[in-house]
């Protein structure tokens, strides 16, 4: 038996996969412990933003923190005694959470909870729209430039 399951990648479809019925179960298995990483990292980015406040608007000490954190508790070599190299091949490796992950993750919290946005949240929304509205000016005067050249 085959069952044709969509995968959307980067929220679009990219293809259609065929599994059999041993394979559907451990694409639902990945799919679940993908799910409990998620939820594990949303525990872990929250209750890092809730304790430190000043990791708010810092991407960089967020990440530090959190890969700190990871190192300490998991590496059989203590965290000071690592080297930049040791670091680079964990990072390499796969070994510690992505740092897209993690800021993809304090992003949509911070959205959904305005208690754990930082000092800077606001100003960077009002400085989004400037910039919007700086583009949408641009894109309008190469639109007028556009047609005056073909008027001409």
């Amino acid at each position: 038996m085959t069952i044709g399951l969509l995968d959307y990648k980067h929220t679009r479809l990219r293809s259609v996969v065929l599994l059999g019925a041993n394979q559907v179960n451990n694409f639902i298995i990945i799919k679940e412990i993908h799910m409990i990483k998620l939820k594990n990292l949303k525990n872990i980015v929250e209750r890092q933003l809730r304790d430190k406040p000043e990791l708010r608007d810092s991407d960089s000490k967020l990440v530090a923190r959190i890969w700190y954190n990871h190192i300490e508790s998991r590496s059989p070599v203590p965290v000071a005694n690592m080297s930049a190299v040791d670091l680079l091949i964990a990072i390499g490796n796969g070994e510690l959470i992505g740092w897209s992950s993690i800021t993809r993750v304090r992003r949509k919290i911070q959205e959904m909870n305005p208690d754990l946005r930082g000092k800077k949240y606001q100003k960077r929304q009002e400085s989004r729209k400037v910039y919007i509205k700086e583009i949408k000016e641009f894109e309008l005067d190469q639109l007028r430039k556009q047609i005056n050249n073909e008027e001409q």
